[in-house]
């Protein structure tokens, strides 16, 4: 198990609690390139934490929109998980692969079916209540495709 690992072991039970954490808790014994024993002590730096701890809640954000207002830079800031969630949902639900397109049409054409495609899929989850998991969706939709003689590979 490698010192970092440990490391992050050693905190999880910390910050639950059900151990309080000495340095020797951390006390491992390590066999060094020239075939030598040592006693390699890892710790966690409890003024270090303290420290750190007075940045818990806040949220850095770096941005070159210098004559926006900071609440509008904070609004899509906060709105990013969606845009990066639907590509997540591209690459995994719906199985997207590198596609290698040039001719401007095609690349367009691409985009609009990947968008229509997620607008889809976005106006299902919205008017069944979010109450089928994305896979459910296309296996359904994938389904009644086949039904109707289309051939997918979703």
């Amino acid at each position: 198990m490698n010192e970092q690992k440990q490391c992050f072991q050693m905190a999880g039970i910390r910050k639950t609690g059900k151990i309080r954490m000495t340095q020797q808790d951390l006390l491992i014994k390590q066999l060094l390139k020239d075939g030598e024993m040592a006693d390699i002590l890892y710790f966690l730096d409890e003024k270090k934490i303290a420290q750190e701890a007075q940045y818990d809640g806040l949220y850095a954000v770096c941005t070159d929109l210098f004559d926006d207002e900071p609440e509008d830079i904070l609004k899509v800031s906060e709105s990013r998980w969606q845009i990066e969630a639907c590509f997540r949902i591209m690459k995994t639900d719906f199985s997207a692969r590198p596609v290698f397109v040039q001719r401007n049409d095609r690349i367009r054409a691409h985009f609009l079916i990947c968008f229509l495609a997620l607008f889809i899929y976005r106006l299902l989850e919205k008017k069944l209540e979010r109450k089928y998991t994305g896979e459910e969706l296309l296996s359904t939709m994938n389904l009644q495709m086949c039904r109707a003689g289309i051939h997918t590979d979703l």
